[in-house]
């Protein structure tokens, strides 16, 4: 039959011009289609990376190139009439590079092959200790990250952190449809800030999208074809029987006694023969048994001072509390006083127990701060105490980093350098548990103040591992593995040499954490020490008063108050409100803990460290959020209850 265009009409292209290169941009999509997930997503990731390494080595040309240009053309200026033409040639072309780097990645850099703040870098050249925690605290994935376009920073992130879990959404999609799901999620991760939408979201979405058209269906066909063809088999090798050797057993009257201690190192200590012993001798026991199970905890106290660091779920909390279980055992009288963020405690009895539960009628954020400022109040009393008067405390302090963000900064400096430097003087045994992946995480790069060394070694850190368990196709959990060693303090992951202290054997992981539902060696140890169980303390509400320091803001507005003339305030003119200042003052509540007060607006730090401008007086920025809570309806609340954004409500 002839062929007619009204019969067969021709299909039009989905495809344009534009779009088609940004397509081509991609590995092969129809390896995707064809089920070739995982290596796709991989060759995208390695193309990100390579690049990102491109677009910075091309930024560090142009610097490096126009910056020696104009250097040489103003030096050289008088030798030729050319040079200082070529000299304000390549100035511009500096100038242009620098300012499109900052376009960029946000980041000022004007040397090249360096980036960060400009001014930090520049204070830490002039200090060998500080330079090397400059460099240490490097991350050069995120410098690269910042040389590619925003869309692609998400995507490399989101391939960088989450490529199993893409995997897993993609496995159950039908060919056809994986590279619009794929370009889906990517738009969810970077509009929900690394959020992605949940199986019932994502397979009720696809449900209403038909298969792209543009894909080549006989090119995906070739591909499973191709994989499903029989792969070339490694030959089998050969081999041939040895003669076997004549044994002549030999007379060995130590056979027995050599196999005991194997014997031993397997079977868990006797539960209710050890509970015969007393205390102290019951403690050496379990020492006993878990240093012939290969967990040598002896290294675990080789100084007055312990930390315990690592990430979450780790092992930190387990290994604390094993420490100061048997610390305890093996001295009754010592006394245990406990201080931590929030309220995940271990059941074992202290003498003083300071957490969240101690303020009931506090939120949660405001009951760890009370917690904080009790901690600072304990160590400046152990500080002004006489040398070994502590000799019978354990001092424990977990969340130690969480604790100290509630400090002001001159009370954070201070409680690190007693504890790291002078704190072994008054005989307490500490306990420090950290999360964070080095010392300069607590530290900081700010408070070392000459004493960075002094710090290392002040103290034994101990790292532990943790690893990943996978509830579900689209869930895991991060569980402790149960291994530990000494850690490098400049990189908690790290162990020094010979620092191995072993893994927490199988006999002391008997009973079950009911919050995480995993083995907690902790509780098992406790069923050797039941004197020491405390499954129900009592937490006494504190009610003394705050310190002075910490009060010694609101003790000055206080007293401005009192001394304050009541005169009217000149209320400015609406021009000098530009649509700037609004949009910096709803920036500041939006990112606040609401309500946000008056005076939390009028001194935040962004107005000088961000915007670079002074800090806005009372009229002007009174009657900016009369302006945005009366007329534009942006904010809600007043100058006595705070503001929060209007859509929060």
């Amino acid at each position: 039959m002839e062929f007619s265009p009204d019969i067969h009409p021709c299909v039009p292209q989905l495809a344009t011009k534009e779009t088609a290169s940004l397509r081509a941009d991609y590995p092969s999509i129809e390896h995707l289609e064809a089920g070739n997930i995982a290596i796709w997503l991989v060759e995208r990731l390695e193309q990100l990376l390579s690049r990102a390494k491109t677009e910075r080595a091309e930024m560090n040309l142009a610097k490096c190139v126009t910056l020696a240009t104009a250097s040489i053309g103003a030096v050289c200026y008088a030798t030729s009439p050319l040079a200082p033409i070529g000299a304000l040639v390549a100035g511009l072309g500096y100038a242009w590079s620098v300012v499109q780097d900052m376009t960029d990645s946000q980041c000022f850099a004007p040397i090249p092959f360096v980036r960060g703040n400009f001014l930090e870098f520049l204070s830490a050249m002039g200090d060998s200790e500080a330079r090397e925690e400059w460099f240490s605290s490097r991350n050069e994935i995120v410098d690269l990250m910042n040389h590619l376009a925003p869309l692609e920073k998400s995507e490399f992130a989101m391939l960088r952190q989450y490529t199993s879990t893409l995997t897993d959404f993609l496995t159950g999609v039908e060919a056809g449809k994986r590279f619009y799901a794929y370009r889906w999620l990517l738009d969810n991760f970077t509009t929900y800030r690394g959020a992605f939408p949940t199986v019932e979201q994502f397979a009720q979405h696809l449900a209403q999208v038909a298969p792209d058209p543009r894909i080549n269906h006989a090119v995906i066909r070739l591909i499973q074809q191709q994989s499903q063809l029989p792969q070339a088999k490694i030959p089998e090798p050969k081999f041939t029987e040895l003669p076997q050797p004549h044994f002549i057993e030999l007379p060995s009257f130590s056979q027995s006694e050599s196999a005991a201690p194997v014997k031993a190192q397997t079977i868990a200590p006797e539960i209710q023969t050890l509970l015969t012993l007393p205390l102290h001798h019951r403690a050496i026991a379990i020492i006993d048994a878990l240093t012939n199970s290969g967990f040598d905890i002896a290294k675990c106290i080789r100084d007055q001072i312990t930390v315990i660091a690592g990430n979450q779920r780790g092992g930190k909390g387990a290994l604390m509390a094993i420490l100061a279980i048997l610390s305890k055992a093996l001295e009754p009288n010592t006394k245990i006083h406990y201080f931590t963020a929030g309220d995940d405690i271990y059941p074992f009895r202290c003498d003083s127990l300071v957490c969240r539960l101690n303020y009931p009628k506090l939120d949660g954020s405001e009951a760890d701060a009370r917690v904080a400022s009790e901690l600072y109040n304990y160590l400046k009393e152990m500080d002004n105490a006489t040398q070994g008067e502590y000799n019978d405390i354990i001092l424990v302090i977990d969340e130690a980093v969480a604790l100290s963000g509630y400090l002001s900064d001159e009370q954070k400096q201070w409680i690190i350098r007693f504890l790291l430097t002078r704190a072994s003087k008054k005989g307490a045994q500490i306990f420090i548990v950290l999360h964070g992946k080095n010392l300069t995480s607590w530290v900081g790069t700010k408070n070392t103040a000459g004493f960075g060394d002094t710090f290392k070694t002040g103290a034994t850190f101990i790292g532990c591992e943790a690893t990943s368990k996978k509830l579900s196709p689209l869930k895991s959990i991060s569980v402790a593995t149960g291994k530990y060693f000494l850690a490098d303090p400049d990189s908690f992951e790290k162990s020094i040499p010979s620092g191995e202290i072993g893994t927490i054997p199988e006999w002391l992981k008997t009973e079950i954490n009911p919050a995480t539902e995993q083995p907690d060696p902790a509780r098992t140890l406790l069923l050797y020490f039941p004197e020491l169980v405390d499954n129900s303390p009592y937490f006494e509400e504190i009610t003394t008063q705050p310190s002075t320091q910490n009060n010694l803001v609101d003790t000055v507005e206080q007293l401005e108050s009192l001394l304050k003339l009541e005169v009217p305030e000149v209320e400015p003119l609406e021009e000098e409100i530009d649509s700037i200042f609004l949009d910096r003052i709803v920036e500041i509540v939006g990112k606040g803990q609401p309500p946000v007060s008056f005076e939390a607006i009028r001194k935040h730090k962004a107005w000088q460290r961000d915007w670079n401008v002074n800090n806005p007086g009372r009229p002007k920025l009174r009657t900016a959020l009369k302006l945005l809570t009366n007329e534009r309806k942006i904010l809600s609340g007043d100058e006595s209850a705070g503001y929060v954004l209007a859509n929060k409500i």
